[in-house]
């Protein structure tokens, strides 16, 4: 699901929170995936504090399948084994 993408992406360092935070205002379909409450918490939350993963963690993390973060690290680790030596087909 695109939304968990986006936050497992914001775990794995792969993007800085303004983009979560600007793409969490840009996108209607986080209503349909989220309950009210948790979607009204999302968009109240203050991005720029320093503790903002630990603060979306709270809201967000029982809405996600953590598996499918397990796998994206291992296949990304795999690519990158892949790409450095290319001997791994």
């Amino acid at each position: 699901m695109d939304i968990q993408l986006e936050f497992f992406k914001l775990y794995n360092n792969e993007i800085p929170v303004s983009d979560l935070e600007t793409w969490i205002y840009s996108k209607k379909e986080h209503e349909e995936f989220l309950d009210q409450e948790t979607y009204l918490d999302l968009i109240s939350l203050n991005y720029k504090t320093r503790h903002i993963k630990h603060e979306l963690g709270k809201i967000i993390n029982h809405h996600l399948d953590f598996g499918i973060l397990e796998e994206r690290k291992l296949r990304k680790i795999l690519d990158d084994l892949i790409d450095r030596t290319g001997q791994f087909t």
